[in-house]
């Protein structure tokens, strides 16, 4: 079988570089097809195959095969990242310059499940297992982190594969569909008695998940019949994301997008006269022209009362109290907060007087979108981009409460980070603060309704079965969503579109995850053996494996 991989050399015009190539070209074209748009998910379980037929072989192919496998994961990063240049020219080069960075972990993974392979004789399932699973960690940590796009995202929307996600997060369906197609690669190669092991793991390991996802599915969480509930309605607008080139542009852009939102919220509060919150995405609330961290004792009465006045009008124009309702109705709204040079990415709380007094400022803010890197350094480059000075970072977790309810807000991106989650959601409940909901609120509108909102959907489906938590979604241009402690999408906003989401959410019992207790020790690890197995590879200690004869595994 080895032998049919190996490519024919005549005199050196074929050095075999193409099989390789081809190689990574077919992990490519699987795992896209895995995800958003196509999304046939069985793909996903079937997409370290390729990859494991280069473990599996003594040598690799052509001169410089590491470089073409770089090249691979670069063209498969392009295609998948494809949408972050659309809002502007400029994102051309951030969208260039995360395609170039990640198409590293493409050659890493191989090098270093090779390594595990020939030097340590680890069996080339698990080889790959470690490496998927160990570089997906590394890249969700790295550079603030990128952890859109897992292997195990391609199975969001099967809420019976993907509860194995409460023991050590998304990464453990990661290892097992990573095992799995390894698997079933080792069943193809091989001819001896070893392929009814493999075939056994193939078959098993997709059994035990999909039998733990089932058994957890039939432990609902209970409903705490003496707590607190709300009614909560998402309003989700659409508008894309446009920089306008004059400040008449930019007024005009505002007044129709809070004409868009505020016209939505009426509507929403006819058809749902019991709500008693309203959200708002990101960015979409009229942005205040002061800064709303302060100690009241602190500050004189007069500065005070302007300070809680100034959202006043405006929240009484969206939620039409007093004029056409009779109730008030608070709101968490996306804003921006200004104040001593400092831009704050804010979720904040106008209650029913119209007042805020509980806020959260973005702590992860996204590269490119919200910062350039090197800033400090070459404080022009941000100023060359349409994001201007850019934000700063928040100083933590925040817990709001609404009607008895704790609600722990997120703002765009965080939720993709699950170990941020994590540490957020754990500091609020060592505090007694323990959120009942997780909210997210989002302007996707950066992505016109590409892929890019079913990667972020997907992210959000994660981190409720990791933390055992419902999680709520408002995001412009969708996907506006209303998620169970166990990952079941019970409400989602269409595409691209207006929708509104009317949510009746009891207090939940008390419920945990074993990810919430051990966090990332089991990534953490793997990433480790990882490392050390790559670093192995590229030292000057050369070695060469032999090819497995046909019947063998190497």
């Amino acid at each position: 079988m080895d032998s049919a991989l190996k490519a024919k050399t005549d005199n050196g015009a074929n050095d075999g570089s193409w099989n390789t190539f081809r190689l990574g070209l077919a992990w490519v074209a699987i795992t896209w097809f895995a995800f958003a748009p196509l999304g046939i998910w069985p793909l996903g379980w079937l997409s370290t195959i390729p990859l494991t037929f280069l473990v599996w072989r003594g040598n690799l192919e052509g001169r410089n095969p590491y470089r073409w496998l770089w090249i691979a994961g670069l063209v498969y990063w392009l295609i998948t990242f494809y949408f972050i240049p659309i809002p502007h020219p400029l994102l051309w080069g951030g969208w260039l310059a995360v395609s170039i960075y990640l198409a590293f972990y493409t050659p890493l993974l191989v090098c270093c499940a090779r390594v595990m392979h020939h030097r340590f004789r680890i069996p080339v399932p698990i080889a790959m297992a470690i490496g998927v699973t160990g570089w997906e960690y590394v890249r969700g940590i790295a550079f603030t982190g990128m952890s859109m796009v897992c292997l195990s995202h391609s199975q969001f929307k099967l809420p019976w594969l993907i509860q194995v996600a409460d023991l050590s997060g998304a990464y453990t369906l990661t290892f097992a569909m990573a095992l799995t197609g390894s698997s079933i690669a080792l069943v193809w190669l091989t001819q001896n008695s070893k392929r009814w092991s493999y075939l056994a793991a193939a078959i098993a390991v997709p059994a035990l998940v999909a039998g733990y996802g089932f058994w957890r599915l039939g432990q609902p969480a209970a409903i705490n019949e003496g707590g607190a509930s709300f009614n909560v309605t998402l309003i989700q607008g659409s508008i894309d994301t446009t920089f306008p080139s004059s400040l008449e542009e930019y007024r005009r852009i505002e007044e129709e997008r809070w004409n868009h939102y505020r016209d939505l919220t009426l509507e929403a509060r006819q058809r749902h006269p019991d709500s008693n919150l309203i959200v708002w995405p990101e960015s979409q609330f009229i942005a205040n022209d002061y800064l709303p961290d302060y100690e009241f004792e602190d500050w004189p009465e007069e500065d005070i009362q302007k300070a809680l006045h100034a959202p006043v009008g405006y929240w009484s124009e969206a939620t039409g109290y007093p004029r056409q309702f009779d109730t008030a109705v608070p709101m968490i709204v996306g804003t921006s907060c200004f104040g001593d040079s400092r831009v704050y990415n804010s979720a904040l709380l106008v209650d029913q007087n119209g007042f805020h007094r509980q806020k959260y400022f973005k702590n992860h803010l996204v590269m490119f979108g919200e910062f350039v890197p090197g800033r400090n350094l070459f404080p022009q480059l941000q100023e060359m981009t349409p994001i201007g000075r850019g934000c700063t970072v928040g100083d933590g977790p925040t817990i709001i409460e609404v009607n008895g309810m704790y609600v722990a807000p997120n703002i765009c991106f965080e939720s993709t980070v699950p170990h941020l989650m994590r540490r957020y959601f754990n500091e609020l409940a060592d505090d007694g603060r323990k959120p009942d909901v997780l909210l997210n609120v989002t302007n996707d509108g950066w992505f016109y309704g590409t892929s890019c909102l079913d990667f972020h959907l997907a992210c959000n489906v994660f981190r409720a079965v990791e933390l055992q938590t419902p999680v709520f979604v408002c995001a412009n241009t969708g996907f506006s969503a209303d998620i169970s402690e166990q990952g079941v999408l019970r409400q989602v906003g269409p595409r691209r579109d207006t929708g509104i989401i009317h949510i009746s959410q009891p207090q939940l019992e008390n419920r945990t995850s074993l990810y919430r207790t051990i966090g990332d020790v089991l990534p953490g690890s793997l990433a480790i053996l990882s490392g050390l197995s790559a670093l192995i590879g590229v030292l000057p200690i050369r070695f060469t494996a032999k090819a497995s004869p046909p019947g063998e595994v190497g």
